[in-house]
């Protein structure tokens, strides 16, 4: 036997939207880190000393620089 829940129009789909929403926002600060710590680590020490980085700090800078955008 099975049993089915029927839900009132538009009762569950604004949930589900900023869900949606709110994946979707995570997934493009995601991918924005991932870029910007691929494009730190291509620097050299030398590089990364004259913007006053330190190589310990690239994690951190790529998520102030998701943060800010």
């Amino acid at each position: 036997m099975t049993h089915a829940i029927t839900y009132p129009a538009g009762a569950h789909g604004a949930h589900e939207d900023g869900l949606v929403a709110r994946i979707g926002k995570q997934l493009a600060e995601w991918r924005m880190y991932r870029l910007t710590l691929n494009e730190l680590r291509t620097l050299s020490r030398r590089e990364l000393e004259d913007l006053g980085i330190a190589e310990a700090d690239l994690r951190h800078v790529a998520r102030e620089a998701v943060r800010r955008a």
